[in-house]
């Protein structure tokens, strides 16, 4: 049996060429813009690159620092480019009909799959002048297919762009791995996603879901954050979409509806974090959480199964990045919580992303929060970014930051993903991207089987489909909310300046 997973998809039927039955790859090296990036001297290397739909095209940094990428669509521009293109970057941006924006670390790489036919110009905003193209052709096999179109909204930037990127590479991965799958099979459709940034913001989410929906995509993937179903949730089902989100986990959205999520649901790792809090003999749980549906309903899963003393701490703005009056409370709670219980006994939970690393060098103003252990969840456990940063790294070595991480069961797909993943970051692959990848099998395979893209039909057909599949993830059958039904647990902390897996937790059994 193939294995499959569902990310957040809407969907359009049209005519494409034939351009999956084999999968090309180029990679474009950007060289470092001390000695290039002038007018007669182009910063990508090679500069131009003509490749078949359905090729992936990958960025591989070259120079000592990071550069950021442009990719667009110019429409009537593409005619000609000398007259649209160099004029400022800002015109570029404002022209764009697809648009693509991302960092690229040094040594570090980005990948995207081109799908749709044309001349997609891409640049370095710093040097809009000097940019390359690459030309998308038809593949050489001209017979036409169905194509049926589904809708990805990832979080390519804003506070949770390390993994959003990542999941949204997952998913390029899987529609290029599925459409050779209805090549094989000899299928008259073949899958295609138009991608959609939704900056780790639920309100862009929802402008982004309504922008889809009024292209006639009502099939969606990525949703990764459960601020953003919450907040397009009421839109979402006013317009019968559905949706197959890889990473939303908030305990309040773990509903009959048309949105299937393939993590298991916060509710379900209460037990997981409470077990690590008793484990390490803490008696006074300090929240800090992001004020969005994740973090709220983690902050009240911890404190309905936690047998101590509950203070509610910190719930902050998403969207913000300054942290100053933020610290000074939290330092000035803990020195009155070690006053009354001591510094042993008193443990912070943060429940949050990568803004984590602003309040901690925040922090470093202040001398009584890091007198306390501190605790974390997925979003921080075995996450290299946070041991990379030298003073996250301290903070969490002097606090001894333990965090719970889902474990994702070996298996071959996984370690098929995991190479292709660190092949693109050169790093360990987030958990999440699992689940996007087995997203985009679970919602093709559903309409493969079934020959429609009616969201009440798959609606009906995913569980049955998802209680039969293994993925990446593992067995993905699913609850009566529509959620993985299946998880396993690891706590890890970072000693030695690494993340080290201390112990495991399933079932109830420390």
């Amino acid at each position: 049996m193939k294995f499959i997973f569902i990310i957040m998809l809407m969907v359009g039927i049209s005519i494409i060429p034939a351009a999956f039955a084999e999968h090309e790859q180029v990679t474009i090296t950007i060289q470092p813009k001390g000695a290039t990036c002038e007018m007669n001297d182009p910063c990508f290397t090679p500069n131009t690159v003509t490749v078949n739909a359905g090729s992936e095209v990958v960025w591989y940094n070259g120079d000592d620092g990071p550069r950021n990428i442009v990719i667009a669509t110019l429409g009537d521009c593409t005619a000609d480019m000398d007259v649209c293109m160099f004029d400022d970057s800002e015109s570029l941006i404002n022209t764009a009909s697809i648009f693509v924006s991302t960092t690229i670390h040094e040594n570090d790489k980005y990948s995207m799959v081109f799908d749709e036919i044309g001349t997609f110009p891409f640049y370095d905003p710093n040097y809009a002048r000097t940019p390359g193209t690459i030309t998308v052709q038809e593949s050489p096999d001209t017979e036409e297919y169905r194509k049926i179109t589904i809708g990805g909204v990832f979080d390519i930037t804003g506070s949770w762009a390390l993994v959003g990127d990542e999941t949204k590479t997952a998913t390029d991965i899987a529609v290029v791995d599925f459409n050779k799958f209805l090549h094989a099979t000899g299928a008259d459709w073949r899958l295609a996603i138009q991608i959609e940034d939704s900056q780790a913001n639920g309100n862009v989410a929802l402008e982004k879901v309504s922008s889809l929906n009024g292209r006639g995509v009502d099939l969606l993937v990525g949703m990764a954050l459960s601020s953003h179903i919450r907040t397009s949730y009421n839109y979402i089902e006013s317009n019968d979409m559905l949706v197959v989100s890889c990473c939303s986990t908030a305990a309040t959205l773990a509903i009959d509806d048309h949105i299937f999520r393939l993590r298991p649901d916060d509710s379900r790792q209460a037990p997981a974090m409470n077990a690590m809090l008793e484990n390490a003999q803490i008696e006074v749980v300090y929240m800090i959480n992001r004020n969005d549906a994740w973090g709220d309903g983690f902050k009240n899963g911890i404190r309905d199964i936690f047998d101590g003393v509950f203070v509610e701490g910190i719930s902050y703005d998403p969207n913000q990045r300054d942290y100053s009056v933020e610290a000074s409370i939290i330092d000035a709670d803990i020195k009155k919580l070690i006053n009354e219980h001591g510094a042993e006994k008193v443990g912070v939970f943060y429940v949050g992303f990568d803004e984590l690393i602003l309040l901690v060098e925040t922090l470093e103003n202040y001398q009584h929060a890091a007198q306390v252990r501190w605790f974390g969840s997925n979003t921080q456990a075995d996450a290299d970014q946070f041991i990379t940063n030298p003073t996250s790294l301290e903070f969490f070595e002097t606090t001894n930051f333990t965090a719970v991480k889902t474990v994702t069961p070996d298996n071959l797909i996984r370690q098929y993903l995991d190479g292709r993943i660190s092949e693109i970051y050169d790093r360990e692959p987030s958990i999440y991207s699992h689940s996007a990848y087995d997203a985009i099998w679970l919602l093709g395979y559903a309409i493969h089987m079934t020959q429609s893209t009616d969201p009440d039909v798959l609606k009906s057909a995913i569980p049955l489909i998802a209680e039969r599949m293994a993925g990446s993830f593992g067995y993905l059958r699913l609850n009566d909310a529509g959620d993985v039904a299946t998880e396993s647990y690891e706590i890890w902390s970072v000693r030695d300046s690494q993340w080290v897996m201390e112990y495991t937790y399933d079932t109830g059994v420390k």
